[in-house]
């Protein structure tokens, strides 16, 4: 039998020439969650209640759920002004 495995992206990127993201706090750390959702069968498209997850950050400094906001012209993330140069060690 001829197994396929999964393929994998390969990111040849430096991470430390990107930008971090902070919460509104100003923390830059985070700890994934898990919230379920149930879904009536009334309203899933296969017709059976069905359970999904969403998988969201929670800040580990004030507990607020990490949503990614940003202006149209790209200056603010999540409530912090950013300059088109900045860049996170």
């Amino acid at each position: 039998m001829n197994e396929e495995k999964p393929m994998q992206a390969s990111l040849n990127v430096d991470l430390n020439k990107c930008e971090t993201l902070a919460c509104k706090c100003g923390n830059k750390t985070f700890t994934p969650v898990i919230t379920l959702k149930k879904i009536s069968a009334l309203l899933s498209p296969t017709g059976r209640e069905m359970i999904v997850e969403l998988r969201q950050r929670i800040c580990l400094k004030c507990g607020e759920k990490f949503v990614l906001e940003e202006k149209k012209n790209g200056k603010e993330i999540n409530g912090q002004e950013r300059s088109d140069s900045e860049v996170d060690p």
